[in-house]
């Protein structure tokens, strides 16, 4: 009965180092998926900004036409993507910027994806078939 009573014992322990094991906390075993940002997200805030350029159009020089993202864009960290910027006066291109897709705070509990301004191109014409193209006017 003895042996009985310890085979019993063992049987619970395994299955509560199973149970826990399983179900207790696991989170050094999980990957985290990659932060992305959408080229919707992006293009939105790109609007919004070029409308606010065009309603104070006199006083600008340039106004943000057209976004482009390259065909292998994800919105991951590290990727990349372009504004063409046309000039007020003769609506030719004045400006090509480079944004860099990074990630905030990178030590924070909470990360969070951002872009920002990485390289300013002047007179720089993008390759159309290289990219993907989308208009910033109504």
């Amino acid at each position: 009965m003895n042996g009985r009573r310890t085979l019993y014992l063992l049987i619970l322990i395994i299955l509560a180092l199973f149970f826990f094991g399983a179900f207790g906390d696991n989170s050094q075993n999980h990957t985290e998926m990659p932060l992305r940002i959408s080229k919707e997200q992006i293009i939105k805030d790109f609007q919004v900004l070029s409308n606010e350029q065009n309603e104070i159009e006199n006083s600008q020089q340039s106004v943000a036409v057209l976004i482009c993202f390259p065909h292998s864009f994800t919105g991951e960290r590290g990727d990349v993507f372009y504004i063409i910027n046309e000039s007020v006066n003769n609506r030719e291109i004045a400006y090509t910027d480079k944004y860099l897709i990074y990630e905030k705070d990178e030590q924070a509990k909470v990360k969070q994806i951002m872009y920002k301004l990485d390289e300013t191109f002047h007179n720089l014409r993008i390759p159309e078939d290289n990219f993907e193209n989308f208009s910033l006017r109504d």
